[in-house]
């Protein structure tokens, strides 16, 4: 559509002008008058970032909690599994979608049976989470496969761009 071509040349336009020495005011004042033309929520400079906080546990829950600067509704998958899981001595693993409310996502995941060790998560931001698919709005404004997302963490596999976080927290 004509808005998200506009939408990509602010970004490229943007994004280069963030690089090296301070630029003119007119040209500033120019940007800023075209942040509005986008629906991004957040700040299009920086591109798409999501901040997961260091998970922690109160009451038997590990407490996934965080920012991300998308439209609302956007579906952020989790997985969360024991440090035991992959040589076979525990079995304590969950998958499951957050979703973004208000540039916030919040969740809990039920820890109080786990064994000592460690509670090892990952949080994805893709256009494509298994079982669960984002919002119309969220593909019209990165693309089928990620294409248009861009930020500081984004990554990129065979095709598909993506942001995948990484954390690891106790469990005594």
């Amino acid at each position: 559509s004509i808005m998200n071509r506009h939408t990509v040349i602010a970004l490229c336009v943007i994004t280069m002008g963030c690089t090296g020495a301070p630029e003119p005011v007119s040209t500033s004042t120019n940007q800023e008058t075209s942040l509005p033309q986008t629906n991004t929520s957040g700040s299009i400079v920086d591109g798409v970032d999501v901040i997961l906080e260091t998970p922690t546990i109160e009451d038997g829950q590990l407490v996934l909690y965080g920012t991300a600067n998308v439209p609302d509704g956007a579906v952020l998958m989790y997985l969360v599994k024991h440090d035991g899981f992959d040589s076979g001595d525990y079995d304590g693993y969950e998958v499951g979608h957050i979703s973004v409310v208000a540039g916030v996502f919040r969740h809990h995941v039920p820890v109080s049976d786990w064994p000592e060790g460690y509670a090892l998560t990952r949080l994805t931001f893709q256009m494509n989470p298994e079982g669960r698919e984002q919002p119309e709005a969220i593909l019209e404004e990165y693309g089928e496969n990620g294409e248009r997302l861009q930020g500081p963490r984004v990554t990129d596999f065979a095709g598909m761009r993506k942001i995948e976080i990484n954390a690891t927290t106790a469990i005594q």
